[in-house]
């Protein structure tokens, strides 16, 4: 994650200049319709000034979606340690 934007692989996205977002990092598990599938994620609330400043507004918050049978969805902030890790520093 760069003031410009982040990118994961050949997957690249520009982050808007000078407004607060959200952005979620994070895995998918399961996907195959079984119970409890769903996703991990930390969710930081950035704002860019596109040029050399990347300001997170918010500590990383660790997130944790559920997927169920028939697609219904239950999200909750879980203590992730030991399945997903965040460092932010200052370059």
């Amino acid at each position: 994650m760069t003031p410009a934007g982040v990118s994961s692989g050949s997957a690249y996205l520009s982050l808007p200049t000078g407004r607060p977002v959200l952005v979620r990092l994070g895995f998918w598990e399961g996907g195959d319709g079984s119970v409890g599938h769903g996703s991990y994620e930390y969710r930081y609330a950035v704002r860019s000034d596109a040029v050399d400043r990347l300001t997170v507004l918010v500590p990383g918050e660790s997130w944790r979606r559920y997927v169920f049978p028939g697609d219904r969805v239950a999200g909750t902030q879980e203590d992730l340690t030991g399945v997903l890790g965040s460092v932010v520093t200052a370059t």
